[in-house]
């Protein structure tokens, strides 16, 4: 694969490492960083990025973080629910709590890997595939090694979608 066709998903970023790379801010997460599959474009009003496939680039960060990642932070967290449309009152209701517990957990650096954590990768991993059994998505989550230096490398294949193929452990 071309690396001009990848995203980098970095848990820590070293600035040098991601010199001519878009920091892709828009999705609330610090942490991702555009390679390609967008242009910059100049206005009356100054430059202006155009992402391609928002939605589709959103689903892959979202896929890598429920698949990928132990343990989540706040942001995370809120960036997995806001891909699963739900608001913090309606996941607060699936979860058993008020919708402050769930906006607390949204603001704190780690959220703790428990039962609500589960519960909301398994409603992403429901709506990814229909078919998956509930047991096997508890191994699995419990199965998943912590990798928090981790990098994501994501291509828009040919077919303009967005595709996570490569997962290296940071220098």
């Amino acid at each position: 694969m071309n690396s001009e066709n990848t995203v980098c998903f970095k848990h820590q970023v070293d600035e040098s490492e991601c010199s001519g790379q878009y920091h892709y801010t828009r999705c609330g997460l610090d942490n991702i960083y555009l390679t390609n599959g967008y242009k910059i474009r100049d206005t009356k009003f100054g430059s202006a990025v155009a992402v391609l496939h928002v939605d589709e680039l959103h689903k892959e960060i979202a896929r890598h973080l429920v698949h990928t990642k132990k343990t989540l932070t706040g942001k995370e967290f809120r960036f997995i629910r806001k891909n699963l449309d739900l608001t913090q009152s309606a996941l607060g209701r699936l979860l058993g709590v008020d919708s402050q517990t769930i906006a607390r957990r949204e603001k704190s650096d780690i959220v703790e890997n428990d039962a609500g954590t589960h519960v909301l990768r398994m409603l992403f991993i429901q709506r990814e595939n229909e078919a998956q059994k509930m047991e096997s998505l508890i191994e699995f989550l419990d199965s998943m090694d912590e990798d928090v230096d981790a990098t994501l490398c994501l291509t828009i294949e040919s077919d303009e979608s967005w595709n996570a193929h490569k997962v290296m452990q940071a220098a």
